[in-house]
Formats: C-alpha cells, sequence, structure tokens
C-alpha cells in the first residue's frame, strides 16, 4: 500500500460509523438497530456524508438488500 492510499483509506475511515447488530448483553441480532441509528444519522447535521457500516446478523442477500434501503455502504460479515 502506498502513502497515498493509506491518507486516502484514512481520511474515509475518519467519515464511518459500525453500527453493531448484536446486542453485546444477550447477544440478541436485530437488522432494525442499524435502521434506526441510520435514519438518525442521516437527519443529523453531517450525518448524510457520513459512510455507515452495518456489523454482525447479516446471513442473506435479503438482509443487505434491506440494510442498503437504509443507506449503509457496507457491510461486516463472519462467519459461524
Amino acid at each position: 500500500m502506498t502513502r497515498r492510499n493509506w491518507v486516502v483509506l484514512w481520511r474515509q475511515a475518519r467519515n464511518s460509523s459500525g453500527v453493531n447488530n448484536r446486542d453485546l448483553q444477550t447477544f440478541r441480532l436485530d437488522l432494525a438497530t442499524t435502521e434506526r441509528l441510520a435514519a438518525k444519522l442521516q437527519s443529523s447535521p453531517g450525518g448524510k456524508e457520513r459512510f455507515l457500516v452495518a456489523e454482525s446478523g447479516i446471513h442473506t442477500r435479503a438482509d443487505v438488500e434491506r440494510l442498503c434501503r437504509s443507506g449503509v455502504g457496507a457491510i461486516l460479515v463472519g462467519n459461524r
């Protein structure tokens, strides 16, 4: 990775927010967590410039499409 690539990546990362769909107390998954926070973020000053990443609980194409409709720009998918 070149220095220029690193600088671009760093600038983008500063404008991103990750939303964990897993409640860390109960371990319950709920994609509505991202939907709720995306709506709040988009209605806040400067919120539309933020890059939103949905994390956890994404299993199907329908999940991805649902999150994209709420304004998510990327998803983090793990394995079991």
